[in-house]
């Protein structure tokens, strides 16, 4: 089978590729690179002796100025102490520019020039090489800039560094008279606008007070303003008589409206009581009444006489009724528009109050406005007149101090100050400064470990085996069992033969997972699988269904490899005699028969043929499985590499842990990482994961050539990581 998972490709889970540890590498391979780095660095130390030459070194300084004194003023004195040392990095980056440095190579003579750059003809050239020779700096707490130069030459170093300085300190010249010009040249433009501004200002002024009828522009002369306070003092009190009978009109409304939601009947009763005549009529009813009521008394009902009676005794009473009624209405209405009359009238006197009073303060305060609107006119023609009249002063005395400024100018442009100053001049050298040989020795030193190490650490970081538990732990995207050691001896015995060695500890403790593992969720199927060939998968399976009898008496160690026999090997089984698959589902007793008891183990072993695999034979043996699951409390399978073995997958999908074996040195990264991920594709329900650096491993090209030499062998092989 393929290298590559058959089921598609694998979901991205963890890192894709191996992390590089760097302090690993370096561990591992320390003392073959200072073997080798030493060897090296003994053959280029002689060449660095011979090669090394006496040279010479010169220096001048130049003085920075904090502040300059004015010569005439204290106007626009330059100072730059708030930023002295951003102006000292920016004068140092000046110093050492291409065009300072091109023009003071064309003031050297010919034979320093070929002293210094020999061959190099071309200032600009010589520009771009110059900061090799030179050397520039601030001097810590103070105000110097140094400038040296250095060569194997003595002549035209102390030349050139004076040189560079001189070229520099005209620049810097140069740069603050072209300011002090350009100061001057903009003063005069301003002076001139200043002159053209008066000027208008001055026409200004002049139309202002032809329009205002004044020239001392002052309230006082403000007739406008003493006719508005007039009319606002009759506008007061205009408008005070019409908030007055406003609220006079307002009271009065208010209180009809009120008066008139007061009952009125008691008013027409008193009328009503007071009619003579319905006091007579409702006397002479009652006395013919009684006299009608004495003519019947005795009679019978049915009398048509007394019928008669009382239907006239009945219309008189509802005459006198209807009559009272009458009255009463008539007395309502007379009350009530009386009433009405009499609020009425005084609202409309009230109104026509109000009214009156509000025509003449419309009146006024019209005239008013106009007096008003009259006095702002001319008031803001004076103030603006007084603003013009300030502005022309202040003008005029800008004018003033600009021509007594230009005069400072041009006094102080020719005065020839300048902030940087030279201080010191370089001397020409008298004895050498000192040799390289002591910079040649350390690029020596550099070079012979910076070389090996890269050669190593380059060889580490395209090598893609797994080379740490860490490794292992990115390439399953979880945590990795505790590694198994290398161990001296036979490996398959390990567990027997030396139970405290720290290769049997890492086992016990595989198996006390896969114990919890079992009594947390009864898994029982353990299936070994390997990253690749030959990771000691096998030996490791022995030795922890070994290991798990501790837990449960009965373990069953099962080989079904169809990529190695090592199992076979170990235990000295023929495979001839192993069980054919496609019998297992017909005659179940063939495992029985098949499974051997290791007594010095205390496990069961089987061994099953795999040369007749075919997929319905599989599914019998499965239901075999099951029923060893009844017997059995662990059954340990050793298989092959999931990625080289299809029997490896179907049993990957009956199991209940997949324990994958890397080894360590040897296995690839990319192998582990698609191994579990196929696992995870299987949907295997546990996965451990065990480095291993027991198992037989195949060297590197790059440990094949440290083999070769005994020396470093022997120093690989005491740092190897265990």
């Amino acid at each position: 089978m393929s290298e590559t998972p058959s089921l598609g490709p694998p979901r991205v889970m963890g890192s894709k590729g191996k992390p590089f540890d760097v302090p690993g590498a370096i561990s591992r391979y320390m003392k073959v690179i200072v073997v080798l780095g030493l060897g090296l660095f003994m053959l280029l130390a002689p060449l660095a002796f011979i090669m090394s030459k006496p040279f010479y070194e010169v220096s001048g300084s130049l003085r920075l100025t904090r502040e300059i004194p004015p010569i005439i003023t204290n106007f626009g004195q330059r100072q730059i102490s708030s930023y002295f040392r951003d102006y000292a990095q920016t004068q140092l980056r000046v110093l050492m520019a291409e065009q300072t440095l091109q023009q003071a190579w064309e003031r050297l003579p010919e034979n320093f020039q070929e002293n210094i750059l020999p061959g190099v003809k071309d200032s600009k050239l010589a520009a771009q090489l110059l900061p090799r020779k030179l050397n520039a700096g601030v001097v810590y707490g103070t105000t110097f800039l140094t400038l040296g130069a250095s060569g194997n030459v003595p002549e035209g170093l102390a030349e050139l560094v004076n040189t560079v300085m001189l070229v520099f300190a005209e620049r810097v010249q140069q740069e603050e008279a072209g300011i002090d010009s350009s100061r001057i040249v903009g003063f005069r433009k301003e002076r001139e606008k200043l002159a053209a501004n008066v000027e208008e200002l001055s026409n200004e002024l002049e139309r202002i007070g032809s329009k205002v009828r004044t020239s001392t522009f002052t309230e006082q002369f403000n007739l406008s303003s003493k006719l508005q306070n007039e009319m606002q003092k009759a506008w007061v009190q205009a408008y005070a008589d019409l908030l007055n009978k406003e609220n006079a009109y307002k009271s009065i409304k208010g209180q009809a409206e009120q008066i008139r939601k007061l009952p009125i009947q008691s008013l027409a009763d008193e009328m009503v009581a007071g009619d003579e005549s319905l006091w007579s009529i409702s006397y002479w009813t009652y006395k013919t009444m009684q006299e009608m009521r004495a003519t019947i008394d005795g009679t019978t009902s049915s009398n048509p006489d007394r019928r008669y009676i009382e239907a006239r005794m009945g219309s008189m009473k509802n005459y006198e009724t209807q009559l009272k009624e009458r009255i009463s209405a008539r007395a309502l209405r007379i009350v009530g528009d009386k009433r009405d009359y009499e609020l009425d009238r005084r609202v409309i006197e009230a109104r026509h109050q109000f009214e009156a009073a509000l025509r003449t303060e419309e009146n006024l305060r019209e005239k008013l406005n106009i007096a008003e609107k009259e006095v702002a006119e001319t008031s803001q023609g004076i103030l603006k007149a007084q603003r013009i009249a300030a502005r022309v002063e202040h003008a005029r005395e800008q004018l003033f101090r600009f021509d007594e400024r230009l005069g400072d100018l041009a006094a102080e442009a020719g005065s020839g100050v300048s902030r940087v100053v030279i201080q010191t001049f370089a001397s020409p050298p008298i004895a050498p400064a000192g040799n390289s040989f002591k910079k040649l020795l350390i690029m020596c030193f550099a070079l012979s470990f910076g070389s090996v190490g890269c050669v190593f650490l380059a060889g580490d970081l395209v090598d893609g085996r797994i080379r740490s538990p860490k490794d292992m732990g990115h390439a399953v995207d979880g945590q990795v069992s505790w590694p198994i050691s290398k161990y001296d001896g036979d490996f398959a015995r390990v567990s027997l033969e030396s139970p405290t060695d720290v290769s049997a500890k890492a086992i016990r403790s595989l198996a006390d997972k896969l114990n919890d593992e079992h009594a947390a969720n009864g898994a029982k199927i353990v299936l070994f699988s390997g990253a690749g060939r030959e990771c000691g998968s096998t030996t490791l399976a022995l030795n922890t269904a070994h290991a798990l009898t501790m837990h449960s008496p009965r373990v069953l160690l099962a080989e079904i490899n169809s990529v190695s026999h090592g199992l076979s090997e170990i235990m000295g089984h023929d495979r001839k005699a192993g069980v054919p698959i496609e019998e297992s589902g017909e005659h179940d007793v063939a495992f029985l028969d098949a499974i051997m008891r290791d007594e010095e183990r205390k496990i069961w072993i089987l061994f099953v043929d795999e040369s007749h695999w075919l997929d319905l034979e599989a599914n019998r043996f499965v239901s075999v499985l099951e029923s060893l699951k009844k017997s059995y409390d662990f059954i340990v399978i050793d298989s092959g590499p999931v990625l080289m073995s299809d029997l490896t997958e179907f049993m990957a999908r009956h199991t209940d842990i997949a324990v994958l074996v890397g080894q360590g040195d040897g296995s690839l990264y990319k192998n582990a990482r698609f191994s579990a991920e196929l696992f995870r594709m299987l949907e295997v329900p546990a996965l451990a994961a065990v480095l291993n650096w027991g198992a037989k491993r195949i060297p590197s090209s790059l440990e094949k050539f440290v083999a070769r030499v005994p020396l470093l062998a022997k120093l690989v092989h005491h740092s190897r990581r265990i």
